[in-house]
């Protein structure tokens, strides 16, 4: 019943003797070099944020796995935070793209434009509106001499508004409790060690910080069953995995929600979007047998969280 992709399997064995293959990033994918893409996603994020904050713009903002671009980030920069930053295992970004980038996301923001109806997104903004909750400081932030001072650093690659650091790999990445809101979209299912992940997380974010993710939980075209990576064996899967330095990780939801509350985060939004097609649980392998029927329909989930106020700053046992 299950067929696995050729490509991605011949291209996993190659990976092995063949250095130039070992990156899973796709040159052709170019979603965050978009502006209008970046607009969508940072908006979607802040509107289900705006419903646990009070409305407020984080005042740092960290994104993981910006991609082509730092415009989801940036477009929080524009929009009034003090400072973004990108962290991630490969620098995929140019010069060049965040500067256009950053120049269409101010015209769209001086322009109030609402989230953007063309752009293919998996779960839906709480509100397709411009946030009200933005006007208020929005003059102030799109001031010239403001944007000049941003536009600045993303020349510089780095200052006082912006940040990237490729590739980070622990926690001393940032300082502890420096951090207001940490997001990513379609980035947690290609990370090895989740818990790693959330562990990091606890001790960047302030007391009181969020979370939210958009988690895709697709085999992402690897075989001809949108979720057929849980069928797929242990050694069939150490060909296509390859010496690629990640692809996806097989977590089911109930797995990533579990290690952000393992690390100590309290879920206070969940929202799923489900695939009724597709492999029954009774066709996977082990441990991914044993899924609930209702992580085995889970084609995407966004999720909001939350640091507690008194939590401290160490990583869990």
């Amino acid at each position: 019943m299950l067929q696995i992709r050729t490509r991605p399997l011949v291209k996993g064995m190659l990976s092995f003797v063949l250095p130039g293959l070992r990156s899973s990033h796709h040159a052709e994918i170019t979603g965050t070099a978009s502006s209008r893409y970046c607009y969508t996603v940072f908006l979607r994020h802040f509107s289900h944020l705006a419903r646990f904050n009070g409305g407020r713009l984080p005042r740092v903002i960290v994104e993981l796995g910006p991609g082509h671009s730092l415009g989801t980030a940036l477009a929080g920069v524009i929009a009034g935070a003090e400072r973004c930053i990108g962290l991630d295992l490969q620098n995929h970004t140019r010069r060049a793209d965040n500067l256009r980038v950053f120049d269409e996301l101010v015209a769209l923001f001086r322009a109030r434009t609402p989230v953007p109806r063309e752009i293919p997104i998996a779960t839906e903004p709480a509100d397709w509106g411009f946030p009200k909750a933005l006007e208020a400081g929005l003059e102030r932030a799109l001031d010239a001499r403001r944007l000049a001072r941003i536009r600045r650093d993303i020349e510089a690659g780095t200052g006082d508004s912006v940040a990237f650091e490729a590739p980070w790999s622990d926690r001393a990445a940032l300082e502890a409790e420096s951090v207001d809101w940490l997001f990513s979209n379609a980035v947690m299912q290609h990370v090895d060690d989740v818990a790693a992940v959330y562990d990091h997380a606890r001790t960047w974010l302030a007391p009181g910080g969020f979370m939210t993710h958009e988690i895709d939980f697709s085999s992402h075209r690897l075989t001809r069953h949108w979720n057929g990576h849980w069928a797929i064996q242990p050694g069939a899967w150490k060909l296509i995995r390859g010496a690629r330095s990640y692809l996806i990780n097989r977590h089911a939801h109930a797995g990533q929600l579990e290690a952000m509350r393992l690390h100590g985060f309290t879920v206070l939004e969940e929202i799923r979007v489900d695939r009724t097609d597709g492999l029954e649980p009774r066709h996977f392998v082990e441990p991914y047998a044993l899924m609930s029927e209702t992580d085995a329909r889970t084609h995407f989930a966004f999720v909001v969280c939350q640091k507690p106020h008194h939590a401290g700053n160490g990583h869990a046992d």
